[in-house]
């Protein structure tokens, strides 16, 4: 057992659950368990008697053998013999007596075949001691060889002795003995003895370990949860590769496990075990409750940088461990410190006061916790509340992007909370124009258009001011989608209004503006002769007029024009029709081909494809009625043959009444039939 974690098995002791103290004490204050053993002086059996089980027996005998009563014994052999009852004692009754020092039970026991193997002599011989001196002779004739060389336990298979020890503790627990310690003590040793078989790949002795745990018998599974840890815990081997190697190969081995404690392997691993958790959580064995793991964490994390000033000491600590230790802690946050982990207010306020402790004494430390829990969605967390964030960015001495980011965060999560309409007052409007601006809030499609009819609402006159126009930059920024704007105007009476603002920041395009109520407010027909005139109340509408027809021809010719001071988009609508008419003018007609011959070429190819398209359809239609004969034929062969079938066994139906009819008349007629027939 060079390999085993722990040398447990040299020291072992089977009287760990049951010393000889306690024997004693048993073998004194057992209560009696049947009734038909009067004041434990004997038991008598008969035949009239009921019939005892094995399990009953063997109770009655330990009983018996604890007491000394050699009448009761031979009664209970005497039972077993009489009402065919297969049974005999085992090792423990043979303990007791050797422990007893009672050679006529020995010679009993022996003789009705008690036994005990060779790993249950070592351990015997190292547990009764002197004791066994005395049962050399005897029990060598029952083939138990006791030299004192057997008292070396290491050569003992350990799964004897934990057999053994439930056997104590089975029997002790029934004498109604308080065995609360030596269970647990038991318990961890059968743990013990399936992770060293595990980690040595022998699976049959680990699985054998294992059914010995009440958890065998557990729908929920094993809890390794303490063995885990302590493996994990090896100074040699503090990778935890080998906690992860006793965990899938159990897994493996179809052994059911319950989610491994955490909270434990906080108390007893080292820090860099926190990378396991992603690994914990891949094989579905990672706990819900990780409170006070992921607190441990952050308590660890908050302080992890260079230089740390304790109240005047300053800790000095390599670089290369601290960002060792950093990896590890992101990679655990990604797994416990989630959008979705399990958080409540006590954790938000346990955090805060650490980020408020810490930050002074800490920054870069803090700065790089809070930059990797912002990856990791944490501060996303419903727990966190608007106020809670804000905190957090009034933090002092705090990062200024970092404290940027929680003022997002809270921004989103008040909008959110609220929505997006609640802010469409002149009261309230600048959070959300400044949520936007800082990229915390993008409104969806439903939204922009309630944001531009709220700024069109707030114009005052019919052209926007410099307000609302850096409203509009700041929501066409945020990358907003405009496609659900309703197809209206937005024109005023006289002036293009919010229409023109719109469209000059591309938020709509020419063709959804309305030409036929534009040129209707333009107070006369849009052409090349009116409208120049620049004193005049229809000029603002008219250029608007122009700009739209002009940046509907040719975009990316006249949509630079937008900026330009002293645009006259009239103007530039009589340059483009007179450049027009010069092309037309200049533009020579091309010969054109013979009509006929075209004609005849467009009939003659116009009648392939028709014919084509025919004789298509034709097949098609071919195709489809000899599908449907195909499948009618299918259809009445499958009808026939239920028919037939139903009409056969109709017959056989009628057959086999009449027979059974004609054998009930034969019978009637049949003579010297007292009962009637």
């Amino acid at each position: 057992m060079g390999d085993l974690l722990w040398s447990y098995f040299r020291k072992f002791n089977i009287t760990t659950a049951a010393s000889p103290c306690r024997q004693r004490e048993y073998a004194l204050a057992m209560p009696p368990m049947y009734p038909i053993w009067p004041d434990g002086a004997g038991m008598f059996f008969d035949l009239s008697e009921r019939k005892l089980g094995a399990a009953e027996l063997r109770d009655a005998m330990t009983r018996a053998v604890s007491r000394n009563d050699m009448d009761g014994a031979r009664s209970l052999f005497d039972h077993a013999f009489w009402h065919k009852t297969k049974f005999k004692p085992d090792w423990f009754h043979l303990y007791i007596a050797v422990q007893n020092e009672n050679r006529d039970m020995v010679k009993l026991l022996t003789t009705h075949g008690a036994t005990w193997t060779a790993d249950q002599t070592k351990i015997a011989r190292q547990s009764l001691g002197d004791k066994c001196n005395a049962f050399k002779v005897l029990l060598r004739g029952a083939g138990i060889r006791m030299d004192d060389a057997d008292k070396d336990l290491a050569a003992v298979a350990p799964q004897a002795a934990l057999a053994m020890n439930k056997r104590i503790l089975e029997e002790n627990r029934k004498a109604g003995h308080d065995v609360t310690a030596e269970e647990k003590t038991f318990l961890r040793n059968v743990y013990v003895e399936a992770a060293n078989a595990v980690l040595q790949n022998d699976m049959p002795r680990a699985l054998a370990a294992l059914k010995l745990h009440p958890d065998a018998q557990n729908p929920d599974g094993h809890d390794v949860s303490d063995i885990f840890a302590e493996v994990l815990g090896d100074f040699m081997h503090s990778s935890g590769k080998r906690a992860l190697l006793f965990i899938d190969r159990l897994q493996k081995a179809d052994v059911p496990l319950q989610p491994v404690n955490l909270d434990k392997i906080s108390n007893l691993t080292l820090p860099q075990h926190y990378d396991l958790l992603p690994e914990l959580e891949r094989r579905g064995l990672l706990q819900d409750d990780v409170n006070k793991l992921r607190r441990d964490m952050i308590s660890s994390w908050s302080f992890m940088q260079e230089d740390i000033d304790l109240d005047g000491y300053v800790l000095h600590l390599p670089q290369n461990l601290i960002e060792q230790k950093h990896a590890q802690f992101r990679t655990a946050a990604e797994v416990i410190c989630t959008a979705h982990s399990t958080l409540d207010a006590q954790d938000v306020e346990y955090f805060l006061r650490q980020h408020d402790r810490q930050t002074p004494r800490a920054p870069k430390a803090v700065a790089q916790m809070d930059a990797a829990l912002l990856e990791t969605g944490f501060f996303s967390n419903a727990a966190f509340t608007v106020e809670n964030l804000r905190h957090l960015a009034a933090t002092p001495q705090l990062d200024a992007n970092i404290a940027a980011t929680f003022n997002k965060i809270a921004a989103r999560r008040e909008i959110a909370g609220k929505g997006a309409d609640y802010f469409l007052h002149k009261k309230r409007f600048a959070v959300l124009e400044q949520a936007m601006a800082q990229g915390a809030f993008v409104p969806d499609r439903i939204e922009t258009a309630a944001i531009v009819d709220y700024l069109t609402r707030s114009m005052r006159k019919e052209e926007p001011s410099a307000d609302i126009i850096q409203s509009l930059k700041i929501l066409k920024d945020t990358g907003a989608a405009f496609d659900h704007l309703r197809r209206r105007d937005y024109l005023g009476v006289s002036k293009p209004g919010m229409a023109k603002a719109l469209l000059d920041l591309d938020m709509i395009t020419p063709r959804d503006i309305n030409t036929i109520k534009l040129r209707k407010r333009c107070g006369a027909p849009v052409n090349l002769l009116q409208g120049m005139d620049d004193k005049s109340k229809h000029y603002p509408m008219r250029e608007f007029a122009h700009q739209v027809e002009l940046e509907k021809a040719d975009p990316a010719k006249y949509i630079p024009y937008r900026n330009k001071a002293g645009t006259s988009y009239q103007r530039l609508y009589l340059l483009r029709q007179m450049d027009q008419f010069k092309k037309i003018r200049s533009t020579q007609t091309p010969p054109r081909p013979d009509n006929l011959r075209r004609v005849m070429e467009d009939s003659r190819r116009k009648r392939e494809r028709d014919n084509q398209e025919r004789q298509d359809k034709l097949r098609q239609i071919l195709q489809d009625a000899r599908r449907r004969n195909q499948t009618k034929m299918q259809m009445d062969s499958e009808e026939l043959r239920k028919v037939l079938t139903d009409h056969r066994r109709k017959r056989e139906a009628e057959q086999e009444k009449m027979r059974k009819q004609m054998q009930d008349i034969l019978k009637r007629k049949r003579g010297n039939n007292r009962f009637g027939y």
